[in-house]
């Protein structure tokens, strides 16, 4: 079938192609209620996520009402697909305020933008506190890493990718992944 002869068809019967690994009926059907998962997610909060987090958490609770929807139970698919959205969002914002994840919000990831935030501030001065904090870690990191150490994690901070940062130092990728492995190890040691 063609997509335009897909996007005239029901809901039930879109799923019932869709459930026989037909990928274009699953594309449709995601399509068909994406303003939906919009919409729920919009009204949500997720504690360290951004708004397209939701909206991934939702679509995902739509790929599964797809998948389990059973037109003989009697309910229309849109009741289900809004109740199989809502209960994941849910979930995902349950699972975010666990305690156990509150360190993942409370420390500067290598990874976050807000790294090259700080370290930008710094250069630009936008922010005293940030400043001082960002000094104060860099005082931490030039105690605990060697100056190849520092050197690695500063273009990290800078956004560099591994790549382009083995090709500055005239390493391999792998050299700064696990380059990169250590200093975290050592961080977390430093933070205990």
């Amino acid at each position: 079938m063609t997509q335009s002869e897909l996007i005239k068809l029901s809901d039930e019967e879109l799923i019932a192609l869709a459930n026989a690994n037909d990928s274009d009926a699953m594309e449709i059907m995601m399509e068909r209620y994406k303003p939906l998962v919009r919409s729920l997610s919009r009204k949500c909060y997720l504690t360290g996520g951004e708004p397209e987090d939701l909206v991934q958490e939702g679509m995902i609770g739509l790929f599964n009402a797809v998948k389990n929807y059973e037109l003989q139970k009697g309910s229309a698919f849109s009741s289900f697909a809004y109740t199989c959205i809502k209960n994941k969002l849910d979930s995902a914002i349950k699972e975010s305020l666990r305690d156990k994840h509150k360190p993942l919000f409370q420390y500067l990831s290598l990874n976050s933008e807000d790294g090259q935030r700080l370290f930008s501030d710094v250069n630009g001065g936008a922010n005293p506190e940030d400043a001082v904090a960002w000094m104060d870690f860099v005082d931490t990191l030039k105690k605990v890493l060697s100056p190849y150490e520092m050197e690695v994690i500063m273009y990290y901070y800078k956004g560099y990718s591994y790549s382009s940062i083995a090709e500055k130092l005239g390493k391999s990728v792998k050299s700064i992944d696990n380059t990169l492995q250590k200093i975290k190890k050592k961080i977390q040691k430093t933070e205990k």
